[in-house]
């Protein structure tokens, strides 16, 4: 097992080599332009509207939808409604050790970090021109 920082940016833009390739801004925009050219990127709220469209625009083949998307059953609905009307307690304050962790594996994953945001992004153009 390898764990390599930046991993999406890293296979994205085809420096793969094990993981500890130099990545440069260069890579990153390489990056990317894939995921921009290449994906299509959701939310797991979009799921399974975007899966549809697909199916019904693409010609994918839409007999293992009812394996994927199983009919909702009371329990979930109930679950939900209740989740709404009892929200859950807001999380322990981090301590120092788990905030100095989050920061240098922020720190390492630079350039991943930032697709991220710009995945959040392509997700929301893409749910508002495709739904």
């Amino acid at each position: 097992h390898i764990l390599a920082n930046n991993f999406l940016t890293h296979i994205l833009s085809g420096k793969w080599g094990g993981g500890v390739e130099e990545l440069t801004e260069e890579d990153f925009a390489v990056a990317v332009s894939v995921l921009k050219t290449k994906m299509i990127v959701a939310t797991w709220a979009d799921n399974r509207r975007m899966v549809d469209f697909i199916t019904r625009n693409q010609q994918w083949d839409q007999s293992g939808l009812n394996c994927m998307y199983p009919p909702t059953n009371p329990y979930s609905i109930e679950q939900a409604q209740k989740a709404k009307t009892e929200p859950r307690p807001p999380p322990p304050e981090k301590t120092p050790e788990e905030i100095a962790t989050e920061t240098a594996v922020r720190l390492h994953n630079y350039y991943d970090d930032r697709l991220f945001t710009i995945l959040a992004q392509q997700a929301q153009e893409q749910a508002a021109s495709i739904l």
